[in-house]
């Protein structure tokens, strides 16, 4: 399918490209305004906006584009709960049963970056961050996360609940992945698979953990 935009029907690139795409059984729909100029005879479906004026045609154009966006959105995942969907990961140079794992090497770099690698594969999340604590230890995790273009929040080290808390408040996050950063083969797939199982469900809570609920609750 293309979708064709043009405000006067008659881009010559736009038009172009319409031909091409009905000459090899391309669907065509498209946007323009009232007079749907060369364009229209074109489409198998045609928006023509009610007006002459560029500025107003280009206002309903976007209107018209988000409405399409989301009704495909709706489509392949359901009910859409909407916002933003950020990853926190937790990570500290602290740690009592294995102090320093997240900067010990796994296959010729630190643990923590091949994490990193591996999440950025996910194609679900809006905003990764590394959530460690404010101790000078954990500077090393900072600048390896800001070298990966990834966020960073600093919070207190043995209250992870509160880290989570005013992370996910500090990039308005709509929807919360957890994710201990001491996992060395953590999945992309999986990663969005939960995360598109979440969207298109009514729960408030998603895990691939069998029965972890069970565990939690007596």
């Amino acid at each position: 399918m293309l979708i064709a935009i043009s405000t006067s029907g008659n881009s010559e690139n736009v038009v172009r490209g319409a031909r091409r795409a009905r000459a090899i059984g391309v669907k065509v729909i498209g946007l323009t305004g009232e007079s749907g100029g060369k364009l229209e005879s074109l489409c198998d479906i045609v928006l023509k906006v009610p007006s002459s004026e560029t500025a107003r045609i280009q206002e309903c154009h976007l209107l018209l584009e988000h409405t399409m966006v989301e009704s495909v959105e709706m489509r392949l995942f359901g009910k859409r709960k909407g916002g933003t969907v950020v990853l926190i990961m937790q990570a500290r140079m602290g740690s009592t049963r294995l102090p320093g794992k997240s900067m010990m090497p796994l296959a010729g770099k630190p643990l923590i970056l091949r994490i990193i690698e591996r999440v950025k594969r996910a194609t679900t999340l809006d905003c990764i961050v590394l959530a460690t604590t404010q101790k000078a230890q954990d500077d090393v995790l900072c600048d390896i996360a800001r070298e990966q273009h990834i966020e960073v929040f600093r919070g207190p080290e043995m209250d992870l609940v509160e880290r989570y808390y005013q992370a996910a408040r500090e990039f308005k996050a709509d929807i919360v992945v957890r994710l201990p950063a001491d996992n060395p083969v953590v999945e992309p797939q999986e990663i969005d698979r939960i995360v598109k199982h979440f969207i298109g469900s009514d729960d408030d809570f998603s895990s691939n953990t069998h029965n972890i609920l069970k565990q939690w609750i007596s």
